[in-house]
């Protein structure tokens, strides 16, 4: 009771130094009660957090604001008490099915550099509509179990090892968001499969050798022979390639300026920042095929 008695008076005290009686108000032992100017009633009290706390509506008696107070009193006398706002939250997050959340999640996902890109945004579109929803979406998310996770995972293909960890990496990444404390969707993460979202490359990739690389590149349209020597000596992604402008080479200096790229998510083609900060650089041109760059430009 002490911790009632404390409260009560720094309630009342605070709020009459602050702004003095109002009319309407009504104290009490624990919160407090208010009649508006529309004759319905709000309630408010300050929770063992310190902070004031107020019911989510107003009621239409005195007696509902009343019994809201003392559910909340009880919670608090259990030591089961959170925020009033934070069960709101998980009760509208859970009451949602996994295509739902999955669709909110998708366009609210961010990184610490803003939006996800619209070809990751695309990406995870697709695992989402050909893997995950049509096992799992009508299932609310309390419902989506780890047995269920396990049984998912062993129902994809084995054969496309990769699809089949980047959906299973998407579906965790959905839950981690979904089990975080802030949100509260699930108690915790059912997507438990040790390893199951690492990606082991199926072939060896080769490289091509020099004197490979010199037959491509002979044989290649005039107009795309460039792209292939930047693209192999410079390191350079495809999408960095068919994005690079004139005024991203500087023969001077003997570099390229790679700060964009394209995708082309649905078909569309996309212009944006590289994946990464790390993806905006200055290259170096290798000195002997500086020579074909400035012959190629015009």
């Amino acid at each position: 009771m002490g911790w009632y008695v404390a409260h009560m008076l720094r309630d009342s005290d605070t709020d009459e130094r602050r702004h003095g009686p109002e009319k309407g108000n009504e104290r009490r032992g624990f919160g407090r009660l208010r009649r508006e100017r529309s004759g319905r009633w709000s309630a408010a009290y300050t929770g063992p957090d310190t902070r004031l706390h107020r019911a989510a509506a107003t009621f239409d008696a005195k007696d509902d604001a009343v019994a809201w107070l003392s559910a909340e009193r009880k919670l608090v006398d259990l030591d089961v008490w959170t925020p009033p706002a934070d069960r709101l939250a998980v009760k509208k997050a859970t009451g949602k099915t996994l295509r739902q959340f999955s669709g909110d999640w998708l366009e609210t996902r961010r990184t610490k550099r803003g939006p996800i890109k619209p070809r990751t945004k695309a990406d995870y579109r697709r695992l989402l509509d050909r893997h995950i929803l049509p096992p799992l979406g009508d299932l609310s998310m309390r419902n989506v179990t780890a047995d269920r996770v396990n049984a998912w995972y062993l129902s994809l293909n084995a054969q496309t090892p990769t699809e089949r960890a980047h959906a299973y990496q998407l579906l965790r990444a959905i839950f981690t968001t979904a089990s975080d404390p802030k949100v509260r969707a699930v108690g915790q993460n059912p997507c438990q499969i040790e390893g199951a979202g690492q990606v082991t490359r199926a072939h060896r990739v080769r490289t091509a050798s020099l004197d490979e690389l010199v037959v491509i590149a002979d044989n290649m349209p005039e107009r795309l022979r460039l792209a292939v020597l930047l693209g192999a000596w410079c390191a350079l992604r495809y999408g960095e390639v068919a994005e690079l402008r004139r005024r991203d080479v500087n023969l001077r200096k003997g570099v390229l300026d790679v700060s964009r790229g394209v995708t082309w998510p649905a078909g569309k083609a996309t212009i944006g920042t590289p994946k990464t900060d790390a993806g905006s650089r200055e290259v170096h041109i290798p000195p002997h095929i500086i020579p074909i760059v400035r012959t190629s430009s015009p």
